[in-house]
């Protein structure tokens, strides 16, 4: 039996629809075929610098201690969370790539 409370599981599920949410409408925005007002581009530009933010937040938090492990997941580094961010930004399909190839 999973020791968590369900209590704590009902928080944990509706934290993570939460940030779905938020995410589900930055990529709306992000992918709408309308021309953007002058608003919606100040919005957008707002939106991903804090998406940098937050995938700036993750990657240094889950940082390498001094004997090699994750310090909040106490796993060996690089650990699941940073394999999972360096994963969605050199995917297929990602565009960081392409990014840095216009620079």
């Amino acid at each position: 039996m999973n020791p968590q409370s369900a209590a704590s599981m009902r928080a944990m599920w509706l934290l993570r629809n939460e940030i779905y949410a938020q995410l589900d409408e930055c990529e709306f925005l992000a992918m709408s075929d309308d021309e953007w007002d002058r608003d919606e581009e100040v919005l957008a530009r707002g939106l991903l610098c804090d998406l940098v933010t937050v995938v700036r937040t993750v990657v240094g938090d889950h940082r390498e201690d001094d004997h090699g492990r994750c310090k909040p997941c106490e796993k060996p580094w690089p650990c699941d969370s940073i394999d999972s961010v360096h994963r969605g930004m050199h995917g297929p399909d990602a565009g960081f790539a392409k990014l840095l190839e216009r620079r």
